[in-house]
């Protein structure tokens, strides 16, 4: 039985690798234009090559700012960059775990008025972008030693001189936040069990019964959600290695994208936690000998109201807007809800306006180079602060920052929405065809592949499949803008595909083994009528869950890749001397996310907050919209 574990295990990693493979190379098929195909096989085979040989591992990487190639030992690597990237992320995450587990405990402890406060503060907080919180933790940072003069960190990697208290607090908030949600759910979903009311009905105290008992049975399903929240922990990296110059893991990734460097570094990332994740599941369910359901413990949504799976099915069913009719109708019964009108209108209004502004006017992105003062002199240069002239001031080429983000709400809304709508769509249609059509094996590979994609950072992953994409030169940034958006758009739906299959695939597969459902196939119900007419209507608001958590997801990828400028549409690149933040085609928000990095050595903060703002904005009303769909249809 040991001797088969183990080969599973092992069969599972060498399939995560060979994911991880293919995922290295594919960046070949945008970036050359002849014998594709060839490169690609033969990118594979260099790479199986070198894996036999350790002694030739190097890693290619240039120092920024600099044109220069150098070669670094693995070694090297390993010892001065990629353990301080690992100690980064590990602390990060126990912080969280540690923050999450003692204000949940808390929250569940307090009195019911202030334990819904803060529960309720925390759906705000985590709509707020990971990027925001690590400006604002920064630049409380520098207030504190302005006026008290004392440095309570360092807030910056320099001279060779490490940090871990700044980057592991920045980077550990989301997760904290995420931890906290989830351990709340999970312990209220356990004292309203039969146990816990039996307990208190013998005497023991509601402190005793959580701590002693509740506690201990969350174990195995807080383990399984952790995935989750490493996941996001992971893509998080990139923005504290790169707003604190950190020369980890990330630094060295995208400093040369070599096929073999990019295998390495994430199996390098990969390898570690899945490991550890296989060793502490077998530490956890040694003496289990139950189904793989309920090992997974109970699912809970850290971003929105909690989902059951017992809702009325009539009355889901008859809003689901299908036809025309049914969708005004599907509108007009939740615009009555307060949280779906402020936040559609929102959306709405702001949509309305992108689209409308520019055909109003004949420069809708005006470039002011100088503000002359009364008596003529130069006022202010590039970057403008806000004034008068410019509400919300200029980027560092004197583009009114409220005109571009007037311009590029479009883009930023209108796709994030469609990513995940086509991930939630796709995840149906192959979710349905994994129920009803795939043998199990073929089930459990679509489960190691999801499993697996759990300990990679997608954002870097995305990063590395659109770069040869979305960088273009002056002359040709307005051609083939739509080709460069679609494909985006397509990568980031393929990127969760496994995930979003195995997901919906699964709640489809356990809603297939209800009596109800049993009793329909006796009666000769056909797959097509059974998933339209009994699983559809029970995972709507799964599937409208997601679509959030996805479209969420979506905007956080962005903010990502624009700390890299890599924008919707297509970035142009500044190379010249003085090397200015790179200018985004379309103008959508993340735009104003590249130069964040100099907003905060410079203290010119209104060249980001206000995009961050906005994404945070759009992030709330997506909660608000989700969250009173899922009210409405659960009561």
């Amino acid at each position: 039985m040991l001797l088969k574990e183990f080969f599973k295990f092992i069969g599972k990693y060498l399939l995560g690798l060979l994911g991880i493979l293919f995922i290295s190379c594919t960046p070949i098929f945008f970036s050359s234009k002849e014998k594709v195909f060839v490169k690609f096989f033969n990118s594979i085979i260099s790479i199986f090559q070198k894996l036999f040989h350790p002694d030739t591992w190097v890693i290619l990487y240039h120092p920024p700012r600099t044109l220069q190639i150098l070669e670094k030992s693995i070694q090297e690597f390993f010892w001065n960059n990629y353990l301080y990237s690992f100690k980064i992320l590990v602390g990060s995450f126990i912080f969280a775990l540690i923050i999450g587990l003692i204000l949940a405990i808390i929250t569940l402890l307090l009195p019911g008025k202030w334990s819904k406060f803060l529960f309720f503060l925390s759906e705000f907080t985590i709509a707020i972008p990971d990027l925001l919180y690590l400006f604002l933790f920064q630049m409380f940072i520098v207030w504190f030693y302005q006026h008290t003069d004392v440095l309570l960190m360092n807030i910056v990697y320099i001279n060779g001189e490490k940090i871990y208290l700044a980057p592991i607090i920045s980077l550990g908030l989301l997760p904290a936040i995420l931890f906290y949600r989830m351990i709340v759910l999970l312990l209220k979903e356990e004292l309203n069990k039969d146990y816990s009311q039996f307990a208190k009905s013998k005497g023991l105290t509601h402190t005793i019964v959580l701590l002693k008992h509740c506690m201990r049975n969350i174990v195995h399903s807080l383990f399984y959600q952790s995935k989750s929240v490493l996941w996001i922990t992971l893509s998080s990296l990139v923005v504290i290695e790169t707003v604190f110059m950190i020369p980890g893991v990330i630094q060295h990734f995208t400093a040369n994208l070599d096929p073999f460097n990019n295998f390495l570094m994430l199996a390098m990332l990969f390898t570690p936690f899945y490991f550890l994740y296989y060793i502490m599941e077998l530490l956890l369910f040694r003496n289990d000998t139950n189904s793989d359901t309920v090992r997974e413990g109970n699912y809970v949504n850290l971003y929105f109201v909690d989902v059951k799976s017992d809702l009325n099915i009539k009355k889901i069913w008859h809003h689901i807007p299908h036809k025309f009719r049914s969708t005004l109708n599907f509108f007009k019964i939740h615009m009555q809800e307060k949280q779906f009108a402020i936040g559609f209108l929102f959306i709405f209004l702001i949509l309305i306006t992108s689209i409308v502004y520019p055909q109003l006017v004949d420069d809708p992105v005006k470039q002011i180079r100088y503000i002359h003062a009364a008596d003529g002199s130069i006022k202010s240069t590039p970057p403008h602060p806000p004034s008068q002239e410019l509400i919300l001031g200029s980027d560092a080429y004197g583009y009114s920052i409220l005109e571009k983000l007037i311009v590029g709400a479009k883009f930023t809304i209108v796709f994030s929405i469609l990513i995940g709508f086509l991930r939630v769509f796709s995840g149906y249609f192959f979710g349905a065809i994994y129920t009803f059509f795939l043998p199990k094996m073929i089930r459990n590979v679509i489960k190691s592949i999801a499993d697996g994609m759990q300990f990679l950072p997608l954002s870097l992953v995305a990063y590395l499949l659109l770069l040869p994409i979305l960088m273009v030169d002056r002359a040709s940034a307005s051609e083939g803008m739509w080709m460069r958006i679609t494909l985006e758009v397509i990568i980031l739906t393929l990127l969760v595909l496994p995930m979003m299959v195995n997901i919906i695939g699964n709640d489809m597969l356990n809603l297939t083994r209800k009596e109800y459902i049993q009793s329909a196939k006796v009666l000769g119900a056909s797959n097509y009528r059974i998933l339209t007419k009994y699983i559809t209507p029970n995972i709507f608001s799964r599937l409208i869950e997601q679509w959030g958590q996805h479209t969420i997801q979506t905007l956080y990828i962005f903010i990502h890749l624009g700390l890299f400028s890599l924008f919707l549409g297509g970035t142009i690149p500044q190379l010249g001397a003085l090397g200015g933040p790179s200018i985004s085609t379309t103008y959508e928000w993340s735009g104003l996310v590249a130069s964040s990095r100099n907003s905060l050595m410079t203290g010119n903060y209104w060249q980001v907050l206000p995009s961050l703002f906005l994404f945070m904005l759009f992030i709330l009303s997506i909660q608000g919209i989700v969250n009173s769909i899922i009210k409405r249809e659960r009561y």
